[in-house]
Parts: C-alpha cells; structure tokens; sequence
C-alpha cells in the first residue's frame, strides 16, 4: 500500500487552515513526523515557502519579534482568501 502525501508548500498551507498563527519553527514541528527523513526538510525551505505564500496573498504575517540572537521571527496566519483557495483545492 502507497501513501500519498501532499507537497510540503501544500502541506504547509493546509496546517493553517485552523487559523492559528505559527512561525517557521512551528510548522517545522508540526510537519517532522511527516517530512523530517526528506532532505528538502530545513527550516530555510520552510522559511522560503512561508515567504513565498505569503507572496501570493494565502498567508500574511500576524506578528514580528527579535530574539536575544537579534533574529527576526514572524508568525503567519491564514488570510481569507488563501482560506477559500485551499478549501476549494481540498474539496
């Protein structure tokens, strides 16, 4: 038996879905058990499709802080419209 599964960038809108914010940390803990044995798995690649979803207009940033290491994280929720094309992608 085979078992699909979605492309991470796909992957990574749909965690959003339940309109929770989440940095790239989070969604890198979220998706491990499912991604974490391919090599495209890094942080950088989910940062890269964070920005790159948010490009588009699927996601926009919630919040931005600095960390002690004067590190920018941002935090990203679903906006309406990226909303209604996944749920439309998944129906």
């Amino acid at each position: 038996m085979t078992t699909h599964k979605l492309p991470l960038k796909m992957s990574i809108a749909h965690i959003f879905t339940d309109q929770a914010p989440r940095t790239k940390h989070h969604v890198f803990v979220e998706l491990k058990s499912s991604y974490g044995t391919e090599k495209q798995f890094t942080r950088d690649t989910i940062e890269n499709h964070l920005m790159s979803l948010k490009a588009v207009g699927i996601l926009k940033a919630e919040e931005a802080r600095l960390t002690a290491r004067n590190e920018l994280v941002q935090a990203y929720v679903i906006t309406s419209f990226g909303l209604s094309k996944l749920v439309s992608k998944l129906n």
